[in-house]
């Protein structure tokens, strides 16, 4: 649930759900619940943007040994260190982390990750041409758009159409996919994902000289 208030633009409400479930836990001195609250704690911080943080506590999960984390943390972890890699531009061990993490998920055989920041570092390494042979942009966004889950198919349609912003290969048909995330995302409940496909419309009304419109989306993502 913690995490969810994170998804949702209220990480510091979902940190604080996190904590007391982690001092509950500490106090009674159940460790797996312990690993998975710091788990979860980490993907909240995650989406409050305090990378420093994040990676502390990501840092410290993958020092406790692989029987103790299991699969689940274990793939979640490396996920999220290749993340923070690559905002930090360290492309080399954002790919191994990548790789490590494709490995745990395979072993899992669960392959949804819900993150936003996840496409965004696979965007971001197709664009420079490093791809995963299993896990890349173009695969996971053919996953997530047949995947029942709306807050993520309306990720994905917004990186559908950043993809082509950013190549300059945008055609005027190809807003119909952002005007499907913003609705995707409206009934999803998801406001700072929401407001992050509002931005990437005002842009391309800014390029369109539609700066009236540009200004009332932008005044949505100012708010959330």
């Amino acid at each position: 649930l913690g995490w969810y208030y994170g998804l949702s633009g209220k990480p510091t409400r979902g940190l604080g759900l996190i904590e007391v479930v982690l001092r509950k836990a500490t106090t009674l001195g159940h460790k797996k619940v312990v690993v998975w609250a710091n788990t979860m704690f980490g993907l909240t911080l995650l989406e409050s943007g305090d990378f420093t943080a994040t990676e502390e506590v990501f840092i410290n999960i993958l020092k406790l040994p692989k029987n103790e984390l299991g699969l689940m943390n274990l793939w979640i972890a490396n996920s999220a260190m290749a993340i923070l890699c690559f905002k930090k531009n360290q492309m080399d061990d954002c790919f191994e982390f990548h790789k490590k993490g494709c490995e745990f998920s395979k072993e899992l055989r669960h392959f949804h990750h819900k993150s936003p920041h996840l496409l965004e570092m696979l965007l971001g390494l197709d664009q420079l041409g490093i791809v995963h042979p299993k896990v890349s942009f173009k695969s996971e966004l053919n996953r997530l758009l047949d995947f029942p889950d709306i807050y993520m198919q309306g990720v994905a349609l917004r990186y559908k159409v950043e993809s082509k912003v950013r190549s300059n290969s945008l055609k005027t048909e190809d807003e119909s996919d952002l005007h499907k995330s913003i609705e995707l995302l409206s009934k999803s409940g998801a406001k700072l994902e929401l407001a992050r496909a509002k931005i990437l419309l005002a842009r391309i009304r800014i390029k369109q000289s539609n700066v009236q419109e540009a200004q009332i989306l932008l005044e949505f993502a100012r708010n959330v």
